[in-house]
């Protein structure tokens, strides 16, 4: 993860140097399409359990990672987080026992995607109208039922720790 000095989400919008336009539109288009996933910042310190790094949320849920599973952890349903050289948006909703992102990612244009994430290094290149639909279906989703991106969560962690 990209290292970026920030303590809320206006001060992580303007830390992006390069991506800066880019994370505002692309918040503004969240905000758009998945109103229901109530925006707030990702900010989590090695004392605290969770990833330690910082990204803009969207959504949340919990869930008890393997490891260590005394510590509920809190976990935007879409995260984007700021890279060196792009942007990357994590999602944490299945559709069909797969990663939502499966669906979309040939139709989105964009820089790579990994697991259940994609990245881009200008949101001008990416396919809005794909974008949009993968935003409001994993809204949709989550509000259908809210426990489908814990199910994916502990499912990834579980992996990573086997």
């Amino acid at each position: 993860m990209h290292k970026v000095n920030a303590n809320s989400r206006q001060e992580y919008i303007a830390a992006a140097k390069k991506s800066g336009q880019d994370l505002q539109d692309l918040d503004a288009l969240i905000r758009e399409c998945a109103p229901v996933l109530k925006p707030w910042f990702y900010n989590v310190g090695p004392d605290e359990p969770g990833m330690t790094f910082k990204m803009l949320g969207y959504g949340t849920f919990s869930y008890k990672p393997k490891k260590n599973s005394n510590d509920a952890i809190d976990w935007p349903v879409i995260g984007v987080a700021i890279q060196k050289n792009y942007v990357s948006i994590y999602f944490s909703v299945t559709k069909a026992s797969q990663p939502i992102i499966n669906f979309y990612k040939a139709d989105l244009q964009c820089t790579r995607s990994g697991n259940n994430n994609f990245s881009f290094t200008a949101f001008g290149q990416l396919n809005k109208d794909a974008l949009r639909k993968l935003l409001v279906e994993t809204a949709a989703i989550f509000v259908a039922d809210p426990s489908n991106p814990v199910c994916f969560k502990e499912s990834q962690t579980a992996r990573l720790f086997a």
